[in-house]
């Protein structure tokens, strides 16, 4: 029996030893290893500094049922985990698949968006790329649907690979939140290239119809006034139909911060029927700017009617205007 035991141990040694060596060369890809982990190849990255999350926001106005869109971009850089060792040319492209739905903000079709810098390059011995990419919404059936719908969108951007680099699993992509708003009024143009109607082609009358002469008589000296807390209408009377692209309210030459806070434009052609075209608040601030109250509209109105609702004052006590002009 001993002499069994002394014949059969080393082949048993040979065994485990053979056994231990077949375990530690299993391949990439086996069954044991089925992803290759602690690559220490560069990756590519973005890393947006400048949000949360790598999210950008662009809007889009319902505008009388035209997608308008501001002129609104999102910019963001690409990173390499390590300094570039030649001149990388880095690209990305639009995935609704990447893109997230959350409560009210539903996944865009593809094609809703515009890469207005479509590749940047990250230089040699740097990390991160010398110009950002940007990105714009893209007018289109993507885009119309969203404003049919009435909804937030969600759209994305995703990196790929290039030059032979990889991707960094949990930074590849950028998600595009899309604001949907349903206005025909913007308050940060100005007036200039419009036509000013004359004072003598409307006039200005309150909740009652009394005539409000001192808000179109041309001089902001001459104003009028009312409790900042009761809301106030003002009806603005054209003597014919005209397509109007906005209206601006001034302030008073001597009572310049007790100013207007928010407000709803309405319109008519009959003075019956009447179109809402947006609803207007300005922030606290505005109230020490001594800027004009400009409401332009994204698309121009036919209308021989305005109608001011719902007018409340920022001050404590009064609300004063100077003027009334109307613009075509």
């Amino acid at each position: 029996m001993n002499r069994i035991i002394k014949k059969t141990m080393p082949a048993l040694l040979g065994s485990l030893a053979l056994l231990s060596a077949c375990q530690s060369e299993q391949e990439v890809g086996s069954t044991l290893y089925p992803v290759e982990e602690g690559s220490n190849q560069p990756k590519l990255y973005i890393h947006d500094l400048q949000s949360e999350g790598n999210k950008g926001t662009l809007r889009v106005i319902n505008a009388n049922s035209v997608a308008t869109v501001p002129n609104d971009t999102v910019s963001f850089y690409v990173r390499l985990s390590e300094p570039a060792e030649r001149d990388i040319e880095v690209s990305v492209v639009e995935d609704s698949t990447a893109a997230v739905a959350t409560g009210n903000r539903v996944v865009m079709n593809q094609g809703a968006l515009q890469l207005l810098s479509p590749t940047v390059t990250i230089a040699k011995g740097s990390k991160q790329s010398a110009m950002p990419f940007k990105v714009a919404l893209k007018k289109g059936a993507a885009l119309n649907k969203l404003i049919a719908d009435g909804k937030n969108g969600a759209a994305a951007l995703v990196l790929k690979a290039s030059d032979g680099l990889a991707v960094a699993k949990n930074y590849s992509k950028m998600l595009i939140n899309v604001d949907y708003t349903k206005t025909n009024i913007y308050t940060d143009g100005d007036v200039s290239g419009l036509t000013e109607l004359s004072t003598s082609d409307y006039a200005v009358y309150d909740e009652n119809y009394n005539s409000l002469s001192r808000l179109c008589d041309g001089s902001t000296s001459s104003y009028w006034y009312g409790f900042s807390t009761n809301p106030h209408t003002f009806y603005i009377s054209l003597t014919g139909a005209e397509t109007l692209q906005g209206i601006q309210l001034l302030r008073t030459a001597r009572y310049k911060f007790w100013f207007v806070k928010s407000l709803i434009v309405e319109t008519s052609t009959d003075g019956l029927t009447w179109t809402e075209q947006g609803v207007v608040k300005y922030p606290d601030e505005f109230a020490l700017s001594e800027d004009e109250a400009t409401l332009r509209f994204y698309s121009p109105v036919s209308a021989s009617y305005i109608r001011l609702v719902n007018v409340l004052g920022n001050a404590s006590r009064y609300i004063m205007l100077g003027e009334i002009k109307v613009f075509k």
